[in-house]
């Protein structure tokens, strides 16, 4: 997916400079379009840097999977240990991870998309950090 953002003030004003603007925005869109189904594998045109921020993006996103994922299991064998060692510390265990759960969902519409949230926030700190050196 490509998207890219125009300060409303570059636009232009008059509306025929408007549609020619527009009409090249959709030369540029379908020349995007043309390279991608030709290039083997199919992919956009990107920068090393861009190529770089994607991995890295990748990787860390991977790292949260797998940390949400280890303490899923981690409350799971926890569960599974209160069931048979005390009933009372399950019924505890399942109340805590119901409630995690409860407020993931309703504070940030799910683990998804608290996931896109932070990798949202970490884009900005490497932006914000680029700016400063």
């Amino acid at each position: 997916m490509h998207a890219q953002r125009f300060e409303l003030s570059s636009l232009p004003q008059s509306d025929a400079d408007l549609a020619a603007w527009l009409q090249q925005r959709w030369v540029e869109k379908d020349a995007r379009l043309e390279g991608f189904y030709s290039a083997t594998p199919r992919a956009f045109p990107t920068s090393p840097a861009q190529q770089q921020l994607a991995a890295r993006s990748a990787r860390q996103l991977q790292f949260r999977q797998f940390s949400l994922l280890a303490a899923f299991v981690l409350m799971f064998l926890l569960h599974a240990y209160c069931w048979f060692a005390a009933p009372l510390l399950m019924l505890l265990a399942h109340a805590s991870l119901s409630a995690v759960w409860v407020y993931i969902t309703r504070q940030y519409g799910g683990f998804d998309t608290l996931m896109l949230k932070i990798d949202q926030m970490d884009q900005k700190d490497t932006h914000a950090n680029k700016k400063d050196k």
